[in-house]
């Protein structure tokens, strides 16, 4: 750099928390100096300090000459801070007092990978890899559509079609059919139209918060997703299926040989279990049942299911 005189050379050098030495050369004919900062002094480079009768050399004590090595991992010794007389600048990814310790990013959550990425810290920094079902450099990952590759997933999956999911595909059944375990097999009671019923808040344990009330029930149902498998067969405590009073089937489930039976259907209210009763019909459809459900008239009374 270029100086007008010692004074701005040796104010440049302190300026700059590396610099612990300086070279300034004579009066060039415009008036100026050219100005070195130099960031170790003749101790550390004595072989290699060399006479030079256009440059004046001034250094400073030096705190990072005997002890510079002990700052770790590439970072950079800062003589003349704190009351040790030496700092360490860490370089990326490392803190401590001599930059010893490596910074866990991941666990921290300073990394920047995608939300459907994982972090993998390594040495010094971290690496990002897109989790499985979606694609790209871990920074911006992608869902990759499984139903549109060639080789179609759900082939091997008779009587269904690939619906894409995030990060994921299902092999969802045609109509007709009904999913049970990893095939799709004929729905004996497609016939009947049944409607799903799927909310969570049908299950028995479900502490009820706004108490609802099946008033609106006619025809055949069948308890699936988030609502369990079936109508249970226990009696539900008090508050429970997001209702007042539970409803519950008393009686065991059918068999497939046994068809379309009645089943006994208990309402529980306060200390009884079954306070007041009927009868609905129940049909086993091999992988699932459906209940022939009618309009309550015990408010708030809902029908409760499980797993």
């Amino acid at each position: 750099m270029t100086v007008k005189d010692l004074d701005e050379c040796e104010h440049r050098c302190y300026l700059d928390a590396n610099c612990v030495s300086l070279n300034i050369r004579n009066k060039d004919p415009d008036g100026t100096h050219k100005c070195e900062l130099n960031n170790s002094t003749h101790l550390e480079h004595d072989r290699d300090l060399k006479d030079n009768q256009l440059y004046y050399y001034r250094g400073a004590e030096n705190k990072c000459g005997k002890i510079g090595l002990k700052c770790a991992n590439n970072s950079t010794c800062q003589s003349g801070f704190t009351q040790k007389g030496y700092r360490c600048a860490c370089t990326t990814g490392f803190e401590g007092e001599h930059c010893e310790n490596d910074i866990d990013e991941c666990d921290r959550g300073s990394h920047k990978c995608h939300v459907n990425a994982n972090c993998n810290n390594t040495n010094g920094g971290y690496n990002c890899s897109c989790k499985d079902g979606y694609t790209g450099d871990g920074q911006n990952c992608a869902d990759i559509y499984e139903c549109a590759a060639q080789n179609d997933p759900c082939a091997a999956v008779a009587n269904s079609t690939c619906s894409n999911t995030h990060g994921s595909y299902h092999c969802m059944c045609e109509d007709g059919f009904v999913n049970n375990g990893a095939i799709c097999e004929v729905d004996v009671c497609h016939w009947q139209h049944y409607q799903n019923l799927t909310d969570a808040e049908r299950k028995y344990d479900y502490v009820t918060v706004n108490s609802k009330c099946d008033k609106t029930l006619d025809g055949w149902y069948r308890f699936k997703g988030a609502a369990g498998t079936k109508m249970v067969t226990t009696c539900p405590s008090m508050n429970r299926c997001d209702g007042n009073f539970p409803v519950w089937l008393s009686e065991d489930h059918p068999t497939v040989a046994e068809g379309t039976v009645l089943r006994k259907v208990c309402v529980r209210k306060f200390e009884l279990c079954c306070e007041n009763w009927f009868r609905i019909k129940v049909k086993n459809c091999s992988s699932y049942y459906i209940y022939r459900l009618g309009n309550l008239g015990h408010c708030d009374a809902r029908y409760c299911s499980t797993d």
